[in-house]
């Protein structure tokens, strides 16, 4: 009759290669009778001393060296740097690149922006299944054969961010975007994905609306700008995260409701030549658009007015700030 101890012992030594089992069976049994002999008391030593070494598979995993992780801690940092570059950096180009040709080949630019959204999710999906399998295979070879991802150096560490290095960063990534986005409005005006009959182009934009856009644009990105300069000369301040957060409120509140009044927005003759039909349930596409489109906004600019307040309350006590995420 077996007992609890040897299938106890079995369970341990079933995955181990055969040379190595008759050791593994006399070490583990070993371990079993020192500690059925610490619970002599017990009504059964032989079933606490199991319980206590706990599951027979945690135990062999332990004497041959497998890890019981997909990704165990002498690749991890590697393979969540690696994950990070490919969603920030390699995503976001398959995204743009795919809408980019299929804003040639789709009927409509709502078809356009589905296939790129699609092909996106697939790309996503792949770049993180096939380095998260290799890095599980690479994780589970003997550390003999397993190839060297770099050792860490104190030459890695960072240097502290200093508040002026910082203030400079925001000011440049200020007047960049500043610049880009009155400009992205004004070439979207000259109509360049669609042309009348005529050969003019046909802009995006109501034109009824141009006005109002436009000029709130350029004071938006004017008041971002100045804000930019007194903050780099300044550094941060209550005050000065005050005046993020409305300057924030104002983008953010006249970009949704823009936003949700897709029908006033869009110009009518883009709507057809696009093939779109705003107001009708024909286009499922567009509600989650505007949906996601104003998540967006108001996450980008929830961060941006706490981040503020987190800056200026480091820069009271004294704490380097951090460039902006």
């Amino acid at each position: 009759m077996t007992t609890l101890t040897d299938r106890y012992v079995w369970a341990v030594v079933r995955t181990a290669p055969e040379t190595q089992r008759p050791e593994l069976d006399r070490e583990v049994r070993g371990l079993v009778a020192d500690a059925t002999d610490a619970h002599a008391a017990a009504a059964d030593p032989e079933r606490e001393a199991l319980l206590e070494l706990g599951d027979p598979q945690r135990l062999a995993a332990s004497y041959l060296d497998r890890p019981l992780s997909l990704i165990g801690p002498r690749t991890y940092l590697v393979y969540i740097g690696l994950l990070k570059v490919l969603y920030a950096v390699v995503l976001p180009i398959v995204f743009l690149a795919n809408l980019g040709v299929q804003v040639f080949v789709a009927s409509s630019f709502g078809a356009a922006l589905g296939a790129a959204i699609v092909i996106a999710l697939n790309a996503a999906v792949h770049l993180g299944f096939w380095p998260t399998l290799i890095f599980a295979v690479v994780d589970r070879l003997p550390v003999s054969r397993q190839p060297n991802l770099g050792t860490w150096t104190l030459d890695r560490l960072p240097e502290l961010p200093s508040p002026a290095q910082s203030n400079l960063t925001e000011l440049i990534g200020t007047v960049v975007a500043a610049v880009v986005i009155v400009a992205a409005l004004i070439w979207q005006q000259q109509g360049t994905l669609f042309r009348a009959d005529d050969g003019s182009g046909i802009p995006f934009i109501n034109p009824a609306l141009w006005g109002f856009v436009l000029s709130w644009s350029i004071v938006v990105a004017a008041l971002w700008i100045v804000f930019a300069v007194v903050l780099y000369r300044r550094g941060w301040s209550t005050t000065l995260a005050v005046a993020d957060a409305l300057l924030n409120l104002a983008f953010a509140i006249p970009a949704i409701l823009l936003l949700t009044q897709r029908t006033a927005l869009v110009n009518p003759a883009f709507a057809t030549a696009a093939g779109w039909q705003l107001d009708s349930a024909a286009q499922p596409w567009i509600v989650p658009t505007v949906v996601v489109g104003a998540i967006i906004i108001v996450v980008a600019c929830g961060w941006n007015v706490v981040e503020g307040f987190i800056k200026a309350r480091r820069a009271a006590s004294g704490e380097p700030t951090s460039a902006p995420s």
